[in-house]
C-alpha cells in the first residue's frame, strides 16, 4: 500500500515541474513554442491534481486541475476541467462546488454542448436536494 505521504510528494513533484515548464529556460524557451510549454505544464499539473484526489487532499487538487485551466487554450477541455475540479470539491464544499459547476455549465452552453450543460445542471439540482434533506434532517 502506498502512503499518503508518498502521493503528496508525487504531486508537489509535478507541481513543481509545471511551475518550471511555464517559466522555461532561455534555451528551453528557444527550442520550444510557448504552446508547447503550455502543454507540458499542464500535463504536469493534471498530474499533480490525481496524485493530490489520491492522497485525499481535495483543496490542492482542484488548485492544480484550475492551473491546468490556465494552461488551457480550447474552451470544451477548460469546461470539462472545470467539471472535474467541481466534482473534486462537491463532498467538501457544496457552495465551491456551485460556483465551478456554474462556471463549467456557462462554458459548454457557450461551446454548444447543450448536453454537458444539462447534465451538469442535473448534478447540481441533486446536489441541492441533498444538501437541503440533510439541513431537514438536522
Amino acid at each position: 500500500m502506498v502512503e499518503k505521504n508518498s502521493f503528496n510528494i508525487k504531486a508537489n513533484e509535478f507541481a513543481a515541474k509545471g511551475e518550471a515548464a511555464l517559466k522555461g529556460s532561455f534555451f528551453g524557451n528557444l527550442m520550444s513554442s510557448k504552446s508547447e510549454r503550455m502543454d507540458n505544464a499542464k500535463e504536469a499539473f493534471q498530474q499533480a491534481a490525481n496524485c493530490y484526489k489520491h492522497a485525499r487532499e481535495p483543496e490542492r487538487a482542484v488548485a492544480m486541475l484550475m492551473r491546468c485551466v490556465e494552461c488551457e487554450t480550447e474552451p470544451m477541455f477548460k469546461a470539462n476541467l472545470i467539471k472535474e475540479a467541481a466534482n473534486v470539491i462537491k463532498a467538501e464544499d457544496s457552495e465551491r462546488y456551485m460556483k465551478l459547476a456554474s462556471e463549467a455549465i456557462d462554458m459548454y452552453a457557450m461551446a454548444g454542448r447543450s448536453s454537458g450543460a444539462a447534465g451538469l445542471s442535473k448534478d447540481c439540482a441533486e446536489k441541492l436536494e441533498e444538501d437541503f434533506d440533510l439541513e431537514r434532517a438536522a
